[in-house]
């Protein structure tokens, strides 16, 4: 099944969010997006992007399925992975999540961005169980 394409309010395709508008954005991570049937940021991805990316304070709100996750892990991974942090050994982001659904989902999208299996770990710690579970 294909993903559906973003519509502006017209109706008539949103390129805004065309991965050429990107040039962070690395071919081979745009190729592992595209398999997922992501064929370009959806508004609220391409609205935040580059504020995220320049690493600026945000406060986003949009409707559940609107690629928030996505929207702010794609440009930390982006931007850590264009400055050869990973692999140091030394932890590169803390990321705050106020249910255990949300943390397991954005544990979930993280390790969907690697561009394989060793590029950096991912660590999702809840209250209520063991760390090593």
């Amino acid at each position: 099944m294909k993903a559906p394409e973003a519509v502006d309010n017209t109706g008539a395709r949103d390129v805004k969010g065309d991965f050429s508008n990107f040039p962070e954005i690395c071919s081979t991570s745009q190729k592992g997006l595209i398999s997922r049937g992501i064929t370009g940021l959806f508004p609220v991805q391409y609205m935040t992007f580059r504020k995220i990316y320049d690493m600026e304070d945000l406060l986003v709100r949009d409707l559940t399925g609107s690629g928030k996750t996505l929207g702010f892990c794609l440009p930390m991974v982006t931007r850590l992975r264009a400055q050869g942090h990973f692999g140091s050994g030394k932890p590169q982001a803390m990321i705050l999540a106020p249910t255990r659904e949300l943390a397991l989902q954005i544990s979930k999208e993280l390790t969907a961005l690697m561009l394989h299996d060793r590029e950096y770990n991912v660590l999702t710690v809840y209250g209520g169980t063991s760390m090593h579970d």
